[in-house]
């Protein structure tokens, strides 16, 4: 079984992303720093998913990544999707 490490999968590409390596057959380990969404996301898949609370400001961000690596049993895939944006709107066209 292929496994992928994705982290920011509590929200937008991160999560859709993940949906659709469960979809495939995947192992999905799943990181982000909000616990009810990653919790959401484990029951949709029970078995199929493995969660981890992350913060990749946080100076522990690399050792829990690892754990995470450990419970899912391996990466084959790794995506990192996480972090904040905002529009800039004087690149609107108007």
């Amino acid at each position: 079984m292929k496994r992928i490490i994705i982290i920011g999968a509590t929200s937008g590409i991160g999560l859709e992303v993940a949906r659709c390596y469960l979809k495939a057959g995947w192992q999905v380990g799943v990181a982000g720093r909000r616990e009810e969404e990653l919790e959401k996301l484990r029951q949709s898949a029970l078995g199929q998913i493995c969660t981890q609370r992350i913060d990749v400001t946080r100076e522990d961000a690399p050792a829990l990544l690892k754990q995470l690596i450990m419970k899912t049993g391996g990466m084959d895939v790794f995506l990192l999707s996480s972090g904040i944006g905002k529009q800039n709107l004087s690149l609107c066209l108007i």
